[in-house]
């Protein structure tokens, strides 16, 4: 963090067991004395408990001149167009065709993650965060890709708007990578992003229902999407999912429905068969607009709607349908057969 000069800048916080970022000012002022700490909170209005503004960060000398700070918790409130550098987070589990690009990145720091994966920083000279080619990427505050069946899988790069809590079990690092080789590894990102997170179809009919005449078989693959096996599933990963952002925890959620739907849409519900003359139209098997209407109702049947589902999110979709889109679209592209 010295070379990086972070050291000195109030971007540094400390988070909770559930990673979510505290007021480190009010931290420090309290050394880190619980009862302190809530009196400092109500003595002032504008002070929450959780970060939330710049003013509640304070820099890491400061974090670590205090002795009650707990350090193994160290957090970094990361903005790469300030600080140059991006974080990537790798899964234990994701689509390995990505390894080679990985394996091209000019790595300056690398830790093992809580999950088994790795956390990877890496330097991004102002030549590149200002190449046109690249703002597609560095405009979002994040983009995952690759993917794969498992819960928690894929790559995950974070350029702003993002608390890094650093787990500093550290793995040693040994290569030359250039700014050729981040080039190379970002041209493929790019590819992916733009394939699998900026792309977006719109698959519900404006009213969210069935297209005219599929509702009868719309409703046959509602029964047969799911098995019971699956439904127990679902709500196991749902339930172990921790991520403190809402909307990202909604969107993961709902692409785990897809995934198992998905999967047994390709295999045309083999675990739980449709009849023959079930459906009125045998193709409505593959067709989209039935299976973004069927996501969407599990989407309901699982998670708890919050007020926002009903915002729009664009000129012709909720929120909840721009996020079901989303999944789905996503999902269509990466299940394989």
């Amino acid at each position: 963090m010295e070379s990086l000069n972070l050291t000195n800048k109030p971007v540094w916080t400390i988070s909770d067991k559930n990673k979510v970022p505290m007021n480190a000012r009010a931290a420090v002022l309290a050394h880190f004395n619980r009862d302190e700490f809530f009196k400092i909170i109500r003595n002032h209005p504008y002070w929450h408990t959780h970060a939330s503004r710049p003013e509640d960060l304070v820099t890491l000398t400061e974090l670590r001149s205090e002795p009650a700070a707990p350090l193994s918790a160290l957090t970094l409130s990361l903005d790469l167009s300030d600080q140059s550098i991006m974080v990537i987070d790798i899964e234990q589990y994701f689509d390995n065709r990505s390894l080679r690009y990985l394996q091209r990145l000019p790595v300056i720091y690398s830790e093992r993650s809580r999950h088994g994966g790795q956390h990877y920083i890496v330097k991004v000279p102002k030549e590149i965060q200002t190449a046109d080619k690249y703002q597609a990427l560095f405009s979002k505050s994040r983009v995952k890709f690759a993917q794969t069946a498992h819960s928690h899988s894929g790559i995950e790069l974070f350029f702003r708007k993002h608390f890094i809590t650093f787990t500093q079990n550290i793995i040693s690092i040994n290569q030359s990578n250039t700014t050729h080789d981040l080039r190379f590894f970002l041209d493929y990102v790019l590819k992916q992003a733009n394939t699998n997170t900026v792309t977006r179809h719109n698959y519900l009919a404006a009213d969210s229902s069935p297209q005219e005449g599929h509702s009868h078989d719309a409703t046959v693959i509602l029964n047969h999407g799911l098995t019971k096996y699956n439904r127990q599933a679902i709500k196991g990963i749902i339930a172990q999912n921790d991520d403190p952002d809402d909307s990202t925890r909604e969107y993961q959620d709902i692409f785990t429905i897809a995934r198992f739907l998905i999967k047994n849409q390709r295999s045309h519900y083999k675990q739980l068969p449709i009849a023959e003359g079930e459906l009125q139209n045998p193709k409505s098997i593959n067709d989209t607009a039935i299976l973004a209407w069927v996501l969407l109702q599990y989407t309901y049947e699982f998670l708890d709607s919050r007020q926002k589902w009903d915002r729009p999110a664009t000129r012709n979709q909720s929120y909840i349908e721009y996020t079901v889109n989303k999944a789905l679209s996503y999902a269509l592209e990466n299940i394989k057969d």
